[in-house]
């Protein structure tokens, strides 16, 4: 007898959670509510959900979108190849129904399985863990026509060793920028400031790899991706790249502290960064971290002066 597979229906999301005062909230009852929009952050609603949860011991909450309690539509039916589709985010850090609106970003990306299911069966060409463009592939979408695009990261963190041994760069002009997914939009008007040569922004505009020349900072949720276990098991089985800088981040703390190009909103000389983890750490040092053990992001929740020095690793798309 022969079965066919049914795609789950669900879109895995999680996010660090804080009070109207900026504190972080943990382990504490919540209640969350998505909404997706079509073609505008002001669209049609075509689906609505609620998630009762409660925030972990690192303040985060984790939900997959299409397992709530339905308040209007059906996931299942959601045509994500008709037209762009918006997600709207909303949070009552008391767990009840009195919702702060978090914002609505494009879905930039949706998984294969559900897009096939509304579309018609695709092929994938790309993955994400592929050694591709001069970079590894941390992210693969298709837009509205069927047209296949991805984020690839490079393979190293950059700098010049012979400026700075740590490969530790300030982040740029003090310009605001505010893009969350396409960190070349960031650059773009950061670059209209003439950045020092030594900034993470223009390191990065003057980068080549593979013989491409179209590397750019990624934005705050580019660059989380990058913590995939995929990515990270091909850094580990290519030659010459940079898997971990080693010892402890600049801060002093035992993570990887890396720019993105988003700055924090209203503010020019604040930038977010990603804790992120590129590999396990060695055996036998004792710093084992679960989370960078399972592929989970530690986030980009925090933001700090662009005059500070921190990692720089570019990223492009196809």
């Amino acid at each position: 007898m022969c079965t066919k597979a049914q795609a789950p229906q669900g879109i895995p999301y999680q996010s660090i959670i804080r009070n109207v005062s900026g504190s972080l909230l943990f382990n504490q009852s919540v209640q969350v509510r998505v909404t997706i929009h079509d073609s505008g952050a002001l669209g049609n609603i075509v689906y609505q959900e609620t998630h009762a949860t409660t925030t972990s011991a690192a303040a985060m909450v984790i939900i997959t979108i299409g397992q709530g309690s339905v308040v209007t539509g059906d996931f299942s039916t959601i045509n994500w190849g008709s037209a762009a589709k918006f997600m709207q985010v909303e949070l009552d850090a008391t767990g009840g129904n009195n919702y702060v609106d978090l914002g609505t970003q494009q879905m930039m990306s949706v998984p294969y399985a559900l897009y096939s299911q509304s579309s018609g069966d695709v092929k994938i060409k790309h993955y994400i863990g592929e050694f591709y463009g001069g970079g590894v592939v941390i992210d693969v979408w298709r837009d509205t026509s069927g047209s296949e695009h991805g984020t690839i990261m490079a393979l190293n963190n950059i700098g010049n060793v012979g400026v700075n041994s740590s490969y530790t760069y300030i982040w740029g002009p003090s310009v605001l920028t505010y893009d969350e997914y396409n960190g070349a939009i960031n650059c773009n008007l950061a670059l209209q400031n003439n950045p020092d040569p030594n900034s993470a922004i223009a390191l990065c505009q003057n980068y080549n790899a593979g013989g491409f020349t179209d590397w750019y900072l990624p934005a705050r949720y580019e660059m989380l991706n990058a913590d995939l276990i995929p990515v990270r098991r091909t850094l580990k089985l290519m030659g010459g790249a940079t898997i971990y800088p080693g010892g402890f981040g600049p801060s002093g703390n035992s993570y990887n502290m890396y720019w993105t190009s988003t700055t924090q909103q209203y503010l020019s000389s604040y930038a977010y960064f990603c804790y992120i983890h590129l590999n396990m750490y060695p055996a036998g040092t004792g710093y084992y971290n679960a989370a960078a053990m399972i592929g989970i992001p530690l986030g980009c929740d925090r933001t700090i002066q662009k005059s500070a020095q921190i990692y720089v690793r570019p990223v492009r798309r196809f």
